[in-house]
């Protein structure tokens, strides 16, 4: 069983460092407007659900 759980793991985690690494990437080319879109539209759609409902 505990194998199960750590691939799932593994794999949730493989994404998330996947995603956070495309972002910093894509970032470099421009550092002044990359930054301040970055972190804006997660902090509006994790707060758009729950304001929608």
């Amino acid at each position: 069983m505990r194998e199960a759980v750590d691939s799932a793991s593994t794999k949730e985690q493989s994404a998330g460092w996947r995603r956070r690494n495309a972002k910093e990437t894509a970032p470099v080319p421009e550092p002044a407007s990359a930054p301040v879109p970055g972190p804006k539209p997660e902090a509006a759609l994790a707060a758009a659900p729950p304001a929608k409902r």
